[in-house]
């Protein structure tokens, strides 16, 4: 955004916006005091969760008023209570929430001539709407587009909307902003009221939420919160506790030191942005209503990483070091420089969506000269290409020289970087600086190099390192540079020439089985250019921490963010080689040891592999992060309408055929021609409704997209999905819809809204059986007999009246606590087999009793179904109470110890970002599986499988 900024109401006295309110509201009772009143104030009371206590005793001691103070016992931080404490006040600590406290302290005010200073009290208001002047006023009498501000018992926002709308009226502006009230998710009458169209107003039991200033269920200001809310054409929003935390440790991250009530607004901000409700140009005020020292611990627990089942994004734990040099210069160098784990911190996953073109295998055999039509068919067919030209796209070009597609470097350079490629971000494994086919802001990778190949080879880290240098590989190459002095710029040879019979270089051209022991037991592994400068052996000498000898002039090394080069590799000129042995010698026996201890980290090592399946700060999470730092895109990336920068017409003429690239789409339709050769095998298909269909499109439906069991079956899996792998949601043994193959994952449901309606584990389960849900569909089955074949209209006739059951169509708003209070969770098929409450049951430990005769379950590998769950046939559903009640106390526990397992709700979600073990990368396992291709996937030249034309008439519409 351009235009935020935040209002410190912190700053003051006591550290809260309360300071506006009470020094108005002591001054005003000092005065009455000092008056001939019949019922003289004896003091002046409030109720608390932190902030107005606070404020109303520092006041109230400055002028010799008593002040009384109820506070809900354990509610708020320590640095908050301490405050009235010192002040001198009588602080009353209950045993209830705020609400509770609200409701004596009115009770009390009622019978003793105590003075109520709550939010209720004009008084306050009239202090606390000067912030809204101020505003103004800081902004030269510039009205902001929108002001945010965290609400709980919503005086504040009425205080704002005061001083604004007086302003209006005064002439001072012509206009109010719109108002945005934040809550937290777990303290939200208001937005409950707001979502429900203001139609009545239920007041909650607020829960526990680290902004405790406004956990209250029953705020006193609710009707004036409407108001100024209905006035400004305002919104109410939610933030959840970890999405407040994350928010406040964002803006700590500014030089700001934020309370979680402003993390709230600031959350609340981050949903209207990208709901594109508040635009990036708009001046947003976020209103900070209190110091955040005064919420010390819970900022600790949240770099400390101690908050239960919070994914504490910005955590910055202190680092615990020994008072070594060597330890702490290893600390201080991956701080300052970057370092594999800062993959997992800046989290590029969650901030990158990737549309991937997976082009066939056969039509990159001739990759030079078929890549225009490639593009052209890409910006002819999608939607991104040509918004920019490429320039947010990127490309795998691991190539000798990258994208100039040559392996002589005279001919690479020649050649150029490819012209439609100009624009596009290279992830090349070429790399070297100032170089013709090294393009500004690429992505410089290491090659690959088959990890468990290399685990399997590993021997004991004591073995002694008897080799001082050792190198394998070609020193000439006579059959593409017979005459010599191309092949690595003779830079190999001269190795050769000058240590062949040095006895301390053990070097060859010979490869032995030991290629990899003989490594580990080396000091120094040359790392010399070839054809180009990078080199496997580069990945090879760190993984077994052999000190890297880079000889290759001018080299960009892959990720130099995470793997300090100059400090664990030495580097040789090309011009020095006849040195070689000298430079190596001369280095001191220290320096020798620190690089080692440096390549011994294992995230050196990590970062430079590319395991399958994928691992945190491993060479493909390196490659997202560097991805993700072009994030987001600048305005220049993007092209005006009728804008054109690439000229498609430019390079060696070769590359512009067999096909050419003009106006028509000639080309397009003999790639197309390709794609129906290969008939999709190698991709996995998701069920679209259009071609760029949301993902909840994707897995709402089942492969045929119908809702009805008989229709279809009367429809099959569409004719052109039946070669590929599909992904679905939809599973049922032996059914015409479930083809053989197919990954059966879980239905969507929202982690982070679950997490928030968590229970105490040591809850008891006092419901015995519970569901909520449909028992008939009357619109889609007026007659009855096809929804859940019977099986819920069953439940529900055996088991309305049956006090063991808990079961309704009412979907009451404590459902997921209902859940955790359940000891077994009916999960029926509906229309289909699978059911949201499968996934719920998992999460909560609720024991699913799946009624849906031959299901297929969701990643049967991860999760023990058998073992967890509760099969019933449907047509002993009418037994189901006498089951349930018959299976033995000790095997529950059983199942309930299991389901405790915290990889096992994991495996049922889809976070996000994703998360290691979690539904997506289950789904990843799934396809890792089928690799690799056997040879009958691919099709022989004129060999048809699919039948296009097959299927339902309007499946071929409108092409």
């Amino acid at each position: 955004m351009n235009d935020l900024w935040v209002k410190h109401c912190g700053i003051s006295h006591t550290g809260s916006f309360k300071d506006l309110g009470m020094t108005v509201l002591v001054s005003q009772v000092n005065r009455l005091r000092r008056a001939p009143l019949s019922r003289p104030i004896a003091g002046v009371g409030c109720a608390s969760t932190g902030d107005t206590s606070a404020a109303l005793s520092a006041y109230c001691a400055a002028a010799g008023i008593p002040a009384i103070v109820f506070l809900p016992a354990n509610r708020i931080s320590l640095e908050q209570l301490i405050q009235p404490i010192a002040n001198g006040a009588t602080v009353l600590s209950l045993d209830t929430d705020f609400d509770g406290c609200m409701r004596l302290i009115r009770e009390v005010t009622a019978e003793l001539p105590i003075y109520l200073a709550n939010s209720l009290n004009s008084l306050r208001l009239e202090g606390q709407k000067t912030a809204a002047i101020e505003i103004l006023q800081q902004f030269d009498w510039e009205v902001p587009d929108w002001v945010i501000v965290p609400g709980g018992n919503l005086g504040n926002i009425y205080a704002f909307y005061k001083g604004f709308e007086m302003c209006r009226v005064l002439g001072l502006v012509d206009r109010v902003p719109r108002l945005v009230c934040a809550q937290a998710a777990n303290a939200n009458p208001l937005y409950s009221y707001y979502k429900s169209g203001w139609t009545e107003f239920q007041p909650q039991v607020a829960r526990p939420t680290f902004a405790s200033a406004i956990q209250i269920g029953d705020p006193v200001s609710v009707d004036r919160a409407v108001v100024a809310l209905k006035a400004t054409n305002g919104i109410v929003e939610e933030a959840t506790e970890e999405e407040l935390m994350n928010a406040m440790s964002l803006a700590d991250r500014t030089g700001m030191f934020a309370c979680p009530h402003t993390g709230v607004a600031l959350a609340a901000l981050f949903k209207l942005r990208d709901q594109r409700v508040i635009g990036s140009n708009e001046r947003v005020v976020v209103v900070s209503t209190a110091h955040g020292l005064k919420f010390s611990q819970s900022k600790i627990d949240y770099h400390d990483s101690k908050i239960e089942d919070m994914a504490c994004k910005y955590a910055n734990p202190p680092v615990s070091v020994k008072a070594d040099f060597g330890a702490v210069m290893d600390v201080l160098k991956k701080r300052l420089k970057g370092s594999a784990g800062d993959v997992l911190e800046d989290n590029p996953v969650g901030r990158l969506k990737v549309f991937v073109y997976d082009l066939p295998s056969k039509y990159n055999k001739k990759l030079l000269k078929k890549d225009p039509s490639a593009i052209q068919l890409i910006a002819t067919n999608w939607p991104y290409w040509n918004r920019s030209e490429g320039a947010d796209h990127f490309f795998v070009t691991p190539h000798d020289f990258g994208a100039c597609f040559h392996y002589q470097e005279e001919k690479a350079i020649g050649r150029g970087i490819l012209p439609l490629l100009q624009r596009a971000t290279l992830v090349q494994t070429f790399g070297q600086k100032n170089h013709v086919c090294l393009k500004d802001g690429s992505i410089t990778i290491p090659p690959f190099a088959p990890p468990q190949k290399m685990q399997t080879h590993l021997i004991p880290q004591d073995t002694p390192r008897s080799i001082f240098v050792y190198f394998r590989g070609l020193f000439y190459d006579t059959g593409n540079d017979p005459e010599g002095g191309y092949y690595a710029r003779g830079a190999r040879a001269s190795v050769w020439e000058n240590f062949k019979n040095n006895p301390l270089f053990d070097i060859s051209t010979d490869h032995p089985p030991t290629y990899y022991e003989d490594m580990q037991r080396s000091v120094f592994c040359l790392c010399p250019l070839g054809w180009a400068p990078w080199s496997p052996r580069l990945v090879e000498a760190v993984v077994f921490g052999c000190i890297p000898v880079i000889i290759a002039d001018d080299i960009v090394l892959p990720f130099a963010d995470a793997i300090p080069w100059e400090e664990i590799g030495v580097f040789v000129a090309e011009e020095d080689v006849p040195r070689l042995d000298s430079i190596l010698t001369s280095i001191p026996t220290d320096v020798i040891l620190r690089k080692q201890r440096l390549l011994a980290n294992p995230s050196m090592k990590q970062a430079m592999l590319f395991p399958q399946p994928a691992q945190p700060g491993d060479a493909f999470h390196q490659i997202l992060n560097g991805l993700a730092r072009k994030l987001p895109h600048g305005d220049n990336v993007f092209l005006k309408p009728g804008e054109r920068i690439l000229n498609w017409t430019a390079g060696p003429p070769g590359d512009l055929k067999p096909w050419n690239v003009g106006a028509n789409c000639a080309c397009d339709w003999k790639w197309w021609e390709f794609v129906k050769k290969t008939y999709f095998p190698d991709f996995f298909a998701l069920k679209f409704r259009t071609a760029l269909g949301s993902a909840g499109d994707v897995l709402e439906d089942d492969p045929v997209g119908r809702l009805k069991e008989a229709k279809a079956i009367e429809r099959g899996v569409l004719p052109v999905l039946r070669r590929a792998t599909l992904v679905q949601t939809f599973g049922q043994k032996d059914h015409v819809c479930l083809k053989e193959g197919s990954i059966t994952i879980p239905p969507y449901t929202p982690p982070h809204k679950m997490r928030t309606h968590l229970v105490p584990p040591e809850t008891p389960r006092s419901i015995f059986v519970y569901f909520r849900g449909l028992f008939y569909d009357t619109s889609n089955d007026p007659e009855g007999g096809y929804y859940a074949r019977g099986a819920r209209a069953s439940v529900w006739e055996n088991f309305k009246n049956n006090p063991m059951f808990d079961i309704s169509t009412d979907h009451p708003p404590t459902y997921y606590e209902d859940m955790q209070r359940a000891v077994f969770c009916l999960c029926p098929l509906g229309w289909a087999p699978w059911s949201p409450r499968l996934v719920e049951a998992v999460v909560f430990g609720c024991i699913p009793v799946i009624i849906a005769d031959d299901i297929v379950l969701p990643f049967a590998d991860a999760i023990p179904w058998e073992e967890i769950g509760v099969f019933v046939a449907e047509d002993d559903i009418t037994k189901l109470d006498t089951i349930l009640t018959s299976i033995p106390m000790e095997e529950i526990l059983r199942k309930q110890r299991l389901l405790a397992n915290p990889s096992m709700k994991q495996a049922m979600l889809f976070p996000q970002p994703a998360e290691p073990r979690d539904a997506f990368h289950q789904i990843l396992n799934g396809l890792a599986r089928k690799l690799p291709h056997g040879k009958g996937v691919f099709l022989k030249p004129g060999q048809k499988v699919l039948n296009w034309t097959e299927g339902a008439p309007e499946d071929l519409k409108p092409w």
